[in-house]
């Protein structure tokens, strides 16, 4: 499909619309690694927060951490599970 002409752009304009098709299949299919773990600035991009908001959260219980020789880890699930436990329902 290197020489697109006018003659072949409904072939090549359906083949990419199967090709995207699948790639957004594929993508559907995809979950995020449960057992992934972070580091605080990991977890600070995860959330969209800066580091001294994780280190408050920590500090103030309020978020699932582990603590392993001094240095904090966070697992994705149990931040994702974190973050819908706080969700608020519609009125």
């Amino acid at each position: 499909m290197n020489n697109l002409t006018f003659e072949n752009l409904p072939a090549a304009v359906e083949k990419l619309q199967l090709d995207v098709s699948e790639i957004l299949q594929r993508i559907e299919k995809l979950e995020p690694s449960k057992d992934r773990l972070m580091i605080t600035t990991e977890a600070a991009q995860f959330l969209t927060l800066s580091r001294a908001s994780i280190y408050r959260l920590v500090n103030g219980r309020s978020i699932p951490f582990h603590k392993v020789h001094g240095r904090l880890y966070f697992l994705e699930a149990e931040i994702l599970a974190w973050v819908k436990a706080g969700k608020k329902s519609p009125l």
